[in-house]
């Protein structure tokens, strides 16, 4: 039989407290290729051996002088190290009982003494083939969280509210990334004459893949600032335009867009113009909170060329001003009710009336009445007049 050298690189323990068939064992498997072998005839030496450095299988005796195989995988199975030990149990017995038991307590075959050594290492080979690769995929899983944690790291770096100079508001951000890393992304800087410029956008899909997406358009946004202005509200609708046939351009074909919101926030004249892209309504506080109703257009993305429409308001009588991604409608609670835009303004009620409100105070009160059942990247950006 023809078993692959990295099955043959497996150690195996041989536990019985007959030395024919320890005898009998090590000859089918040296035959066959096996080279990382220990035997023992004592069931004492053989747990504290496995409990010590757990091998990659163990050929475990039904019967033994001190013990059965069902108390020995009683001990490995309430043991972290070795609960996951591959066992075979050998036995010249047909006891149907004691073999049950130990399938019970997580013996992954039952092979008899007597059996055709092809057979033997057939069942060998087949136990040791699949936990080579689950270790294997185990592996590469850990690797690949490992990357995916180092990507949100970086993107939580990436976030960016740089040389921000508002005379009249701040800009707070609550950020919650559904699964590490984040589809949600933000940006705000300021330009002189009271001027910041900012976006709230949603990447299609969760994970690095859509991350990376955000990291994308973040360094086009930098090259526009870097060559051209973004101080207008002419400005900012060329720049939507730019960008929506950038990433059309780049991701279209993928099926991939993004929905959204851009803003200019000038203080000197007292306005604020957005483009929705997508985007959810915003909530604006003046004595009470309401939805913003903005002409929206297409996603990011999708087409283009595309129209995208400039939406401009008084900033006089505001108080606050809160965009948010779609991750905020589909939060469940345990009982799968759904948080509505009308449970969401009752929340921002409340906490105002209570006069608890702040970005962290809000994320504590969702969480705390949907217990955490968040189905998508959840970002709420907030732009708060200063008293």
């Amino acid at each position: 039989m023809q078993i692959k050298r990295e099955i043959l690189d497996a150690s195996i323990f041989l536990v019985d407290d007959s030395p024919t068939s320890l005898r009998l064992f090590e000859k089918i498997l040296k035959d066959a290729g096996f080279s990382h072998i220990t035997s023992f005839q004592q069931e004492s030496q053989a747990l504290v051996a496995m409990l010590t450095k757990p091998p990659d299988l163990v050929l475990l005796d039904m019967i033994l002088h001190q013990t059965t195989a069902v108390d020995i995988l009683k001990t490995l199975k309430n043991n972290i190290k070795t609960r996951n030990l591959p066992v075979i149990v050998l036995s010249h017995s047909s006891d149907e009982n004691l073999i049950l038991q130990c399938l019970q307590q997580g013996a992954e075959d039952f092979i008899p003494k007597e059996s055709n050594p092809l057979e033997v290492l057939v069942r060998i080979n087949n136990i040791l083939t699949r936990n080579y690769y689950m270790k294997s995929l185990f592996e590469k899983n850990r690797r690949l969280e490992e990357d995916i944690r180092f990507a949100a790291h970086v993107q939580e770096k990436f976030q960016k509210m740089t040389n921000l100079h508002m005379k009249h508001h701040h800009v707070e951000v609550i950020w919650h990334p559904y699964n590490i890393a984040s589809g949600d992304f933000y940006f705000a800087t300021s330009f002189p004459h009271e001027k910041t410029f900012f976006f709230l956008l949603d990447v299609s899909g969760h994970g690095v893949g859509a991350a990376l997406v955000g990291f994308h358009l973040n360094f086009l946004t930098q090259q526009w600032i870097a060559t051209r202005s973004l101080a207008s509200a002419e400005h900012l609708q060329r720049y939507v335009e730019w960008i929506n046939g950038e990433m059309e351009k780049e991701y279209g074909a993928m099926g991939i867009f993004l929905s959204g919101i851009f803003g200019l926030c000038d203080e000197e004249s007292e306005t604020i113009h957005l483009i929705s892209a997508g985007s959810p309504p915003p909530i604006v506080q003046t004595e009470t909170f309401a939805t913003v109703e903005l002409k929206n257009s297409v996603a990011i993305g999708v087409v283009s060329p595309a129209i995208f429409h400039l939406n401009s308001f008084s900033t006089k009588s505001w108080k606050r001003l809160l965009f948010f991604t779609d991750g905020i409608y589909e939060i469940q609670s345990p009982s799968k009710e759904m948080l509505s835009i009308s449970g969401f303004l009752q929340i921002l009620t409340s906490l105002e009336k209570d006069g608890k409100f702040s970005l962290a105070n809000l994320y504590n009160r969702i969480a705390k009445e949907y217990a955490y059942h968040f189905e998508d990247d959840v970002t709420i950006f907030m732009l708060e007049k200063i008293p």
